[in-house]
């Protein structure tokens, strides 16, 4: 499971465009979190993934 995360995290680091080293730590962080909590599960939700996508996307649009 821990190869199938790493090549989809990169995915949406690329889809995020986190080129900023800041930006693909607070994605790591986001999504770190939550692959915690749902880890015992096997899965990472996409509906939770694309939340926390959406959540970085407006924090990156607010930035100056």
């Amino acid at each position: 499971m821990g190869d199938v995360f790493s090549d989809w995290f990169a995915n949406a680091a690329n889809r995020f465009q986190c080129s900023q080293q800041i930006g693909a730590i607070k994605l790591a962080l986001t999504l770190g979190i939550r692959w915690k909590i749902t880890r015992n599960r096997y899965s990472l939700p996409i509906k939770d993934a694309l939340q926390a996508g959406h959540v970085l996307r407006s924090e990156f649009s607010k930035k100056d």
